[in-house]
């Protein structure tokens, strides 16, 4: 069951796109060296952000043994970078002289969260550190030897081995990564007592960052995370469940130079929909506002109905629902961002 769980972890987390977790270790060599990046393409193109990281005070903070565990937080461009330094276990042979073997592995863990999202972060990277010490703390040297063993030009049937099992070991990580980050968002949006004003704010964030969170709610026997709810969480998810969603948003367009917006709706299913309201609705302060509100009294199987609501001045992010009238239950929703309008195919 175990196994399972942290297999599905490495594809169905949903929040792996917001949160970046990179491990490195210090070689005494050449420095500090990533060992662990996930998702793997965090630091591609990006040299600026290796550059921080490369420069956070976590680095410049002195470990006396391996029970000092250090964490440093720190606040760039939009993001927190969340840090923790401890020592491990290492039975590596030291490439440097006046190294000794003795010492253990200096290792440093970096969790990237948006700022929108800090309220998550420092559970999170104690609780990381704590997983990757407590199961990985006699073997993550040997991640560290494959790395070193992937710089050889010559690979020896020993090397090839070494660098087989640092994979292995590497792959065991990232899935208990992607397994406590799911657990811990989900944990923390489903609580009842909510009410602070970052975990709104943090809610708000996902949602408008295409976040589904509905079934996490759900799971939690559908109480709402707070007393101000920003939208209606008792829909279905129908992704979840495997059924295609009943209705598609076929076309959206921009008119009257940005003074309005066109959006197009297909009953995507056989069947007749009687009582519908439709809303657009977007965030302001965290809090929903409506910018249309209609019913529709019929629709017709595969019928296209089409809606015209304004822009609001510096709002670019809108939310699109259907909801069945007489039960309260929202039968679609789907953000529109109309910054990617034009060159987002429906």
């Amino acid at each position: 069951m175990e196994e399972n769980r942290l297999n599905n972890a490495n594809t169905d987390c949903p929040f792996k796109e917001l949160c970046e977790t990179l491990l490195f270790y210090f070689d005494e060599t050449i420095g500090h060296v990533p060992l662990l990046i996930c998702p793997e393409n965090a630091l591609d193109d990006d040299s600026g952000k290796m550059h921080l990281i490369r420069y956070h005070p976590i680095w410049f903070l002195e470990l006396k043994d391996k029970t000092t565990i250090n964490r440093i937080d720190l606040e760039y461009s939009n993001n927190m970078y969340f840090a923790k330094k401890f020592i491990v276990e290492s039975k590596r042979v030291k490439r440097r002289a006046g190294s000794f073997q003795k010492r253990g592995e200096i290792v440093v863990l970096i969790l990237v969260l948006p700022t929108d999202l800090d309220v998550f972060g420092g559970e999170l990277i104690n609780l990381l550190t704590k997983k990757i010490i407590d199961q990985f703390e006699n073997t993550l040297y040997q991640v560290i030897e494959s790395e070193i063993a992937k710089l050889e030009v010559i690979k020896t049937e020993k090397l090839i081995n070494v660098i087989k099992k640092g994979d292995q070991i590497k792959e065991e990580i990232k899935a208990i990564i992607n397994l406590t980050c799911e657990e811990h968002f989900s944990s923390v949006i489903k609580q009842t007592d909510a009410t602070s004003f970052k975990l709104q704010k943090a809610i708000s964030y996902l949602t408008f960052k295409g976040i589904d969170i509905d079934h996490i709610v759900m799971d939690a026997q559908n109480e709402s995370f707070s007393k101000i709810r920003l939208f209606d969480y008792d829909r279905v998810v129908q992704q979840k469940l495997g059924i295609k969603d009943q209705f598609k948003i076929t076309n959206i367009n921009i008119i009257n130079n940005f003074q309005e917006i066109e959006v197009l709706v297909k009953n995507n299913s056989k069947k007749e929909f009687n009582d519908l309201i439709i809303r657009i609705t977007y965030i302001k302060e965290f809090f929903e506002k409506e910018v249309l509100n209609e019913k529709v009294e019929k629709c017709l199987p595969e019928e296209e109905l089409l809606f015209i609501t304004p822009v609001i001045k510096n709002t670019n992010n809108y939310l699109f629902s259907i909801i069945e009238e007489h039960s309260n239950r929202t039968l679609f929703s789907n953000k529109i961002d109309l910054e990617s309008v034009k060159n987002r195919p429906y």
